[in-house]
């Protein structure tokens, strides 16, 4: 998109009251937070609106950063390195949220604390969390850092944590739990579901995928999704799903057909 198009983008989202928009430094080949950094600069707007959450750690192959093979980088040198670029891409004086993307083998607590430590006493990062973390790599990570937000793959067609106990367990650290793609793959799990997807629809008057959002949004350990899409008709579709109330009988007939049998 042009940078006109995604202000536009951008602006829509804020017509629908959503200010928080979650970034990484790897996307679209680590080119997104700059092109994101410009749209917002050229709606001219006032950065205290904004809430802004990005992603670091995860190292793709790429030309652009060097990369040969997907790897996890997680040193007090390159966390610190990452911010730096983030808040030149992004144009801005500091990150509201900075995320861990995914878990690493390889990493040392006590050096990822003393990183943001130093970034959250400088003002540059406002708050801390992580990504795709298990309940126990949270705890042990936690020893040494206060984690403030997690980020986890939640929908109809990716239950299992509120099936295994673990959605409980990373509530249990009283954390913000944000769930993402809400919908991916909502579409390809079986014809039953499918068809009472459109049923709900009909019956509330929003699209199959915004019954899809209010399925994960009804449960009370989750405090948002991400949605990810720049189609202008599909934010406003997608954001009606705030205006649906599934019945308790509805949202266990989702979960069941999902499922293919009863619930547990």
């Amino acid at each position: 998109m042009s940078t006109q198009q995604y202000a536009n983008t951008i602006s829509k989202w804020l017509d629908c009251n959503v200010n928080e928009f979650d970034l990484a430094n790897l996307y679209g080949d680590y080119s997104g937070e700059k092109e994101f950094g410009r749209a917002v600069k050229y709606l001219n707007i006032s950065r205290s609106s904004l809430s802004f959450i990005t992603k670091i750690g995860i190292e793709n192959p790429s030309v652009a950063r060097g990369n040969s093979v997907k790897h996890y980088n997680y040193s007090k040198k390159h966390i610190i390195y990452c911010v730096e670029n983030s808040l030149s891409n992004l144009q801005t004086e500091y990150i509201d949220v900075l995320l861990l993307h995914r878990p690493s083998p390889l990493l040392q607590v006590e050096e990822v604390a003393e990183a943001v430590n130093a970034l959250v006493s400088e003002g540059k990062i406002k708050s801390f969390g992580v990504s795709n973390f298990l309940p126990g790599q949270i705890d042990w990570l936690g020893k040494e850092l206060k984690i403030e937000y997690n980020q986890i793959s939640f929908s109809l067609s990716d239950f299992g944590v509120m099936e295994n106990g673990n959605l409980e367990a990373l509530a249990a650290h009283e954390m913000i739990v944000s769930a993402y793609s809400p919908i991916s793959r909502l579409f390809e799990t079986g014809s039953e579901l499918c068809t009472l997807l459109n049923v709900l629809a009909e019956k509330h008057a929003v699209t199959p995928a915004a019954i899809g959002v209010a399925w994960v949004l009804k449960h009370p350990l989750i405090s948002s999704v991400i949605i990810g899409t720049s189609q202008l008709k599909r934010i406003e579709e997608i954001n009606r799903a705030l205006t649906v109330d599934l019945s308790l009988e509805d949202y266990f007939k989702l979960w069941e057909a999902a499922r293919g049998t009863r619930v547990p």
